[in-house]
């Protein structure tokens, strides 16, 4: 019988022989949380910013284009007085802004990566949180200093966000066992879609509450007291985990196998670049994001200068 079919055939302990909780599921679960909490602090601002902007600075989208009935109704006077922001910055302005988060998400994808393998993922991925919640602390200064420093933040905000899944994924394997690695997977990477979910009716709740500096203040608050936890509770691996017992680590260990190091094959770039599924997987990968990216950054913009929505309600 071969290794592969060996080690699918092992069956896991009973939760009490693993300690009740095992470690694993609570390393995935807060795995999960921090990839919620990285897109709260990267797309807040996308609904912020509709308080931050005086409606004055939409310049193309006043009472005499589109809001008045644009799609069957007006936008109340209630409205209108909540987006009485403080700041005068133009569509094209508010477009760099949102945009410059990219910018810096761009550059350290595949640097992520190599460096989850030199330090391991509980620090890149537990650093990109942590960095992230630094940046979100900064970013209503940035804002009252001008819209270059508050550009300038997005971009920082995207670089240290860049790393995330690049080390999540390198960090996981090493925690999940092969027939359980699909469902662990999917649930850390399910935070992503529930903060989409409650992202926004929890900044409105904030905002009008409060103001539109604590849908930066809040987050970032939340994000340190998970890096604490994080850095507690978390290992690179289950041999160097503090209070995992013994039960639990030899399962994992065993149903992966004998890992050798081995040089890392070169990258084939000639087949890659070649290859037709690859790229049907590029053009897939780019219009999926582009969707939800565009989404994400100009939904609430649109929800309120276009159909006139009240989105403190």
């Amino acid at each position: 019988m071969s290794n592969e079919n060996k080690d699918s055939s092992l069956s896991a302990p009973s939760w009490k022989d693993q300690g009740y909780i095992p470690v694993r599921y609570l390393i995935v679960l807060m795995t999960h949380f921090g990839i919620f909490l990285s897109y709260w602090l990267r797309n807040n601002i996308n609904f912020a910013i509709i308080t931050m902007v005086s409606r004055s600075s939409n310049n193309s989208t006043n009472d005499s284009d589109v809001a008045q009935n644009p799609c069957g109704f007006n936008i109340s006077e209630e409205a209108e007085a909540d987006y009485e922001g403080e700041f005068h910055w133009d569509e094209w302005t508010q477009g760099l802004i949102l945009g410059a988060f990219y910018w810096g998400y761009l550059w350290t994808q595949l640097p992520g990566g190599y460096l989850t393998e030199i330090i391991g993922g509980r620090y890149v991925f537990g650093g990109t949180i942590l960095m992230q919640a630094l940046v979100t602390l900064l970013i209503p200064l940035a804002a009252n200093i001008g819209s270059v420093a508050l550009i300038i933040a997005r971009a920082m905000l995207g670089f240290f966000v860049g790393a995330l899944y690049p080390s999540l994924n390198g960090f996981i394997s090493c925690w999940a066992p092969p027939q359980e690695r699909t469902m662990l997977i999917t649930i850390c990477h399910i935070g992503a879609p529930l903060s989409m979910l409650f992202l926004n009716p929890f900044l409105a709740f904030l905002i009008k509450g409060v103001g539109w500096e604590a849908a930066f203040y809040v987050p970032a608050a939340i994000a340190f007291v998970w890096c604490f936890i994080w850095f507690i509770v978390v290992s690179d691996s289950p041999h160097n985990h503090r209070w995992i017992t013994n039960t639990e680590k030899d399962y994992i260990v065993s149903s992966m196998g004998e890992t050798k190091l081995i040089k890392r094959p070169p990258v084939p770039w000639r087949a890659l670049l070649t290859s037709l599924p690859f790229w049907s997987l590029v053009v897939t990968e780019f219009g999926n994001g582009w969707a939800v990216f565009l989404l994400l950054a100009d939904l609430p913009l649109y929800m309120k200068d276009i159909l006139g929505e009240d989105l403190s309600e």
